[in-house]
């Protein structure tokens, strides 16, 4: 009956739609935050058109063919009680990742190997890169080194890591990982490598985060492996890639964001990451935001935080509260 041009759909069945995509074994809705197909604005309803996704998930073409690659595992760690900028942010804090991340693991779980630590650890080299011409160094290396689309909606984490035994380095324990995250990190496409084993034969991780609500992620993994790598070395891997990044849970869920975060030299990116994710909050929310906006940056001649004259150094003052992620634009 509502196929007639005259007739009134109901609210309650004007539903909203949502774009969505099956994209590698998963389900992928595109959520922009809105209320639905009509919002009420005092005693009006005002139509809201169907969600149009600002950005595409780009399509990991070699893992298409079953001849090379397969899937070789999945992991739901479940909930964890943290804001989703977060794992943003964890890609500019470059100086996190010795302490915290420097030490080999047993593999899925959070133990560190004993005795052996005292000699061995990991060496980390981090690069973090914006799309979309922001930064036309970060440009130039996402286009160089096709690490994905130089969209303004995509983030590259670089992280180029070796052993070390006693201080020096051990030759051919090189190990690459390049990461793509996909938005506000709905979605981050990991492509490891180890380039003494065979460069091409790359391992690719999907690691997605789920807000059921603004600070509570659940967190999901699943892979996909070339068929020249050994099952061990891809369990191995992974299972420590995993156990590395639980490392960070109990900082992310104990932490607070900082208005003025006191920064020094080599710390990392942190207003880069900040300024780029800022896109990602609704707009209404966005210009509130703006009013309680502070121009920070670093000296680094002095380490110290000093008004700049640059507008491009702004950032939103925030606390962990006011985040709102469950009106951010997502895959």
């Amino acid at each position: 009956p509502y196929l007639n041009k005259k007739s009134k759909i109901p609210n309650n069945a004007n539903a909203k739609s949502y774009s969505s995509i099956e994209y590698h074994d998963m389900i992928c809705v595109y959520f922009d935050g809105s209320l639905g197909p009509n919002v009420a604005k005092g005693n009006e309803l005002c139509k809201v058109s169907p969600s149009i996704p600002l950005y595409n998930l780009p399509i990991q073409h070699d893992i298409l063919d079953t001849n090379e690659y397969s899937l070789a595992g999945s992991y739901d760690y479940g909930l964890v009680k943290m804001h989703i900028q977060e794992f943003a942010e964890n890609a500019a804090d470059w100086m996190h990742f010795s302490p915290i991340h420097g030490k080999m693991m047993f593999p899925f779980t959070r133990y560190e190997i004993p005795i052996i630590g005292r000699w061995l650890n990991i060496h980390h080299e981090p690069d973090t890169h914006v799309g979309g011409g922001i930064n036309k160094k970060d440009s130039m290396a996402i286009q160089t080194n096709k690490y994905g689309p130089d969209n303004k909606y995509f983030l590259y984490f670089i992280n180029r890591s070796h052993l070390k035994w006693k201080g020096k380095a051990i030759p051919k324990s090189n190990g690459n990982a390049n990461i793509t995250f996909c938005g506000p990190a709905g979605v981050c496409i990991f492509r490891m490598s180890i380039p003494s084993f065979d460069p091409d034969a790359q391992i690719v991780l999907f690691h997605t985060h789920l807000p059921e609500d603004k600070m509570n992620l659940r967190v999901r993994f699943h892979w996909y492996a070339h068929h020249k790598l050994p099952k061990l070395l891809v369990w191995y891997v992974v299972g420590n890639w995993i156990s590395q990044w639980t490392n960070d849970i109990d900082i992310w869920e104990n932490k607070i964001l900082l208005k003025k975060p006191c920064l020094v030299r080599g710390d990392g990116p942190i207003f880069k990451v900040r300024r780029w994710w800022r896109q990602f909050y609704p707009k209404d929310e966005e210009e509130k935001q703006k009013k309680i906006e502070k121009k920070v940056v670093i000296n680094n001649n002095q380490d110290e935080v000093k008004e700049p004259e640059d507008d491009k150094s702004k950032i939103i003052e925030q606390t962990v509260n006011n985040n709102d992620t469950e009106n951010s634009m997502e895959w």
